[in-house]
């Protein structure tokens, strides 16, 4: 990478995305360090379980939303959703439902233990 990028490769944000997603922290952090763009990265971090890639995008100011809970739910990545959780990320009603929906336990009881807010189509 560092070769690629010493020789005028673009940066793009697929590679933080690829970085994200593949749990590459080196280089996932040179990215950031470089000011690549970051797209979808957090998604893609959320979504595989990577909470080194997380703590890295959060710790460079990488904004996160409601989304980056959702996807730590949906694919069922508890640690993820702890460490957003514990981090400041908001959550809201649709976060247990999906995990409810999903069959995501442990998901879901994380969610309701934590004060994360639920509707009444969490009991249907």
């Amino acid at each position: 990478l560092i070769y690629a990028v010493q020789r005028g490769c673009p940066l793009h944000s697929e590679m933080t995305n690829y970085a994200a997603y593949e749990g590459h922290s080196e280089c996932l952090q040179y990215l950031l360090y470089l000011d690549c763009p970051v797209e979808y990265a957090m998604h893609f971090a959320c979504q595989e379980g990577r909470v080194e890639s997380l703590r890295l995008l959060h710790e460079h100011g990488v904004s996160w939303d409601n989304n980056a809970a959702i996807t730590a739910a949906k694919y069922n990545q508890l640690e993820c959703l702890q460490y957003l959780h514990e981090n400041g990320c908001p959550w809201d009603e649709s976060v247990p439902i999906d995990a409810a929906k999903s069959g995501r336990i442990e998901i879901l009881r994380y969610t309701l233990d934590n004060g994360c807010p639920y509707g009444d189509d969490i009991m249907a």
